[in-house]
């Protein structure tokens, strides 16, 4: 087999990618990067500790603020107590909801029927099954192999709300 050298003489080798100069930080710059280091490290120390800071001790959310269209500025505060608010507004409407729906579905299969119109709504008794669900702990009874289990599955979309949790009952107690 016959090798072209003018073609390997020609070739361009490229050197190896070079790790970028680092570039001097001004003092200012020096400065914002150890505060954020600490910050870093006093939160990590935090988090192992599990403590939880008050929200008024965090600048950011001192000093954030919603202006809903129309409505007045809200702070950190008082978007809290107003989800809080709504929460349990709509939990206590949920459960209105439901002791209506319960008797409504009672009333109809009293009366035998499944569908009647209602100031011209259809009001209809739906009959549905969750969607089925499958146990990896019955797969793994029957032979199926931890990693087939694991490559089938599918997992679910992420999404992220806050939560506002109900106060301690001590707390509420003392109020």
């Amino acid at each position: 087999m016959a090798v072209n050298l003018a073609a390997v003489r020609t070739r361009q080798v490229t050197p190896p990618p070079q790790p970028p100069k680092p570039v001097k930080q001004t003092k200012a710059q020096q400065k914002a990067a150890q505060a954020a280091e600490q910050k870093a490290k006093t939160a990590k120390v935090m988090a192992d500790l599990k403590v939880v800071p008050e929200w008024d001790s965090l600048p950011a959310l001192k000093k954030y603020r919603y202006h809903p269209d129309g409505g007045k500025v809200m702070d950190f505060d008082d978007m809290c107590e107003k989800l809080a608010q709504l929460s349990s507004e709509i939990s206590f409407r949920e459960l209105q909801k439901k002791e209506l729906q319960r008797e409504i579905e009672l009333a109809m299969a009293e009366a035998g029927a499944d569908k009647v119109e209602w100031e011209d709504r259809p009001v209809t008794m739906v009959h549905s099954r969750s969607a089925s669900t499958v146990d990896p702990h019955l797969l793994l009874e029957k032979g199926v192999s931890p990693d087939v289990i694991a490559a089938a599955t599918v997992e679910g979309r992420e999404y992220s709300y806050p939560l506002i949790g109900r106060v301690p009952k001590s707390k509420e107690s003392s109020k």
